[in-house]
């Protein structure tokens, strides 16, 4: 009976052991998976300021345009 519970101790302990290696393998993973959302996240950042400035200079190009016809016209 000792023996029995000996290897019933013994067999959970190894199914704890499993469980932390793939504990720490997913906590990699997790790591590696935010590591990319980052760079993500600021390369968005990167691209929302370029769109802002296309904009900006889109509206004075029109506006310069509009102004160099306006005076061509009169």
């Amino acid at each position: 009976m000792m023996q029995d519970a000996l290897a019933q101790g013994s067999a959970s302990l190894q199914n704890l052991l499993s469980q932390r290696d793939r504990m720490k393998g997913v906590r990699r993973l997790m790591l590696d998976i935010a590591a990319t959302l980052g760079v993500s996240n600021s390369t968005l950042r990167v691209i929302e300021r370029r769109e802002t400035a296309d904009r900006i200079i889109v509206a004075a190009g029109m506006f310069v345009v509009c102004l160099v016809l306006y005076f061509l016209y009169r």
